[in-house]
């Protein structure tokens, strides 16, 4: 098979430029019209922002969130909920968490993430609500894979 190049600094200021501008499209930029400049602003997070990128990944799936829904605090694990992430501040253009399985033990992963700040937030079957803000993702330092963060979220 050949090897393809992949531009990793640039895609990765696309979807930083995502992240920070709450979507996807030609408006994703900032006003210089280069997503490049964004990164800037992921930066804020804390993460590392690189300047090289691995020629190569593996394509082993990683979440980047892992949530652990409880029954109020050190209760037992709720398995029907939903989970949504959301850019942190904004309550709009969430996208839901894959329930691991419908029993205990279970949790609620994000395959997709991204590097950023997050607010999630939990809704059980029977409207039992809770959430948590400001929750940090960053990459790990081989450029490749999210590390990934494990949240508990109590519901009442």
């Amino acid at each position: 098979m050949g090897r393809h190049t992949i531009d990793w600094k640039r895609l990765l200021a696309g979807l930083a430029a995502a992240l920070v501008m709450g979507g996807c499209g030609a408006d994703d930029a900032d006003a210089s019209g280069d997503p490049m400049d964004t990164l800037d602003a992921a930066s804020a997070t804390g993460c590392n922002v690189r300047d090289t990128w691995p020629e190569a990944c593996d394509a082993v799936a990683i979440p980047g969130i892992r949530v652990t829904v409880t029954d109020g605090a050190g209760g037992p694990q709720v398995c029907d909920a939903t989970v949504t992430v959301f850019a942190h501040g904004t309550t709009t253009e969430g996208r839901a968490l894959e329930a691991t399985s419908a029993e205990a033990p279970c949790s609620y992963v994000d395959w997709w993430g991204q590097e950023g700040s997050w607010d999630i937030t939990a809704t059980t079957a029977g409207g039992a609500t809770g959430g948590v803000t400001g929750v940090t993702v960053c990459l790990r330092e081989s450029g490749c894979h999210l590390d990934t963060v494990d949240v508990t979220i109590a519901v009442e």
